[in-house]
Order: structure tokens, then sequence, then C-alpha cells
């Protein structure tokens, strides 16, 4: 389902009860980074999945929390173009909101939490060869390895588009993935990043980017 929103700086879905879905929808504005797709205020255990939030034209915020919105699963989106692509204000208790599985590209800044999400710090890249990406982490969290792709966009910042693949991270915080065969063959630069799920459900910005050339 397509929805353009013509509603200038407002938002377009608020959430601001429990339980809600929002899933398979194709979700842009009248005029680039005006106005945002949804925002979570006061919401708890709602899912959003699967939609398409920007990638036809970019909104000022993709994905919006605010108040006291925890447990909240952001899940198989394509989040692209906004100049925010998910904000936390971090006004009141927000955490447990897990980001999995997603596309970011092309938006001014991936993921901002401004501390929400309990302040779960992102992985950190250690060592990226042919075969293997690997790190350190907080303990036993999940840890998703995407590539960063700014094609089209070049100057935004570092933001996962394609998933690599996912580990969890070891008592010390130690962590490895295997790349795909494909990109085992790859003869160009290879820009990767990662995230980390706790497991209460916390997952954190953006890794610092590290390129293989």
């Amino acid at each position: 389902v397509e929805i353009r929103w013509e509603g200038g700086t407002g938002t377009l879905f608020n959430i601001m009860s429990d339980n809600v879905t929002i899933k398979g929808l194709n979700l842009y504005p009248s005029s680039s980074f005006e106005g945002t797709a949804i925002q979570v205020a006061d919401g708890n255990n709602n899912h959003i999945l699967e939609n398409y939030i920007g990638v036809q034209q970019g909104f000022e915020n993709g994905i919006y929390i605010a108040g006291n919105s925890a447990s909240n699963l952001i899940q198989f989106n394509q989040i692209a173009n906004n100049g925010n692509g998910l904000f936390a204000e971090n006004s009141g208790t927000q955490r447990f909101n897990s980001i999995l599985d997603n596309s970011f590209y092309c938006n001014g800044t991936g993921i901002d939490l401004q501390g929400s999400n309990e302040d779960i710090d992102p992985p950190v890249i250690n060592e990226i060869t042919r075969t293997t990406v690997s790190g350190t982490a907080p303990d036993f969290t999940l840890i998703e390895v995407y590539q960063d792709d700014d094609t089209g966009c070049m100057g935004v910042d570092c933001q996962g588009k394609t998933l690599l693949g996912k580990a969890l991270s070891n008592s010390g915080g130690d962590w490895s993935i295997q790349l795909p065969f494909v990109y085992q063959q790859m003869n160009r630069a290879l820009t990767v990043t990662a995230t980390a799920t706790d497991e209460d459900g916390n997952t954190s910005e953006f890794a610092d980017c590290e390129t293989l050339r």
C-alpha cells in the first residue's frame, strides 16, 4: 500500500497505544525532508514491519520514538533518504526497543538514540578480512553486521544497508562472522558497520564503519 504524506511538518502515523502493527506500507512525503513517517509516543509492544520508509522520497524523520515507549520491534524495513532514519528523543523511559534486520541507507543519520535503550554501546569492529569480520561488544549481545553503501548519497553517516551476518558475543565480548561467499570473491573495497542487541532487546546505534580496501 502506497501512502503519500501531504501533511507538511506533521506526523503520518502517531502510535500512542500498545500492540499496534504497521506492516507492508510504502510511505513518502510530497516534499523532501518534511514530517515524520511513524512516531511511537508512549507506546509499548508495537511492531513496525516490512515497510518502505522514505525510499521513494525522504521524511525529516523516518521513525521517531518519544515518551515512555518500550519493547517495540522495528524489523525488516527499508529506511532511506530521510534526515534521520530512526531518532529517539530520550524524553522518558525508552528502552527494550529492538531494531533488527532492517536496511538503512542514504539517511543523514541512520540510528540516533540520544542515550535511550539503556545507552547500550555499539560494537567495535576490530578486523576485516576477505572472509571474516570480527570485533568486541557487550557480553552476550546479538551482533548484526551490515555493509554500508552510500552510493548516490555521499557524506551521510555510516549506516547498515545490507545484512551480512549475525553472531553472539561471548562472555569476553568477542564476536566474529563469516562473510557470505559472494563478498569473499569481491575485488573491491568493502565498508561494514554493526549493531548490538542485548538480552532485554535494547539495540545500539551503528558502529563506526571500517573499510577493507
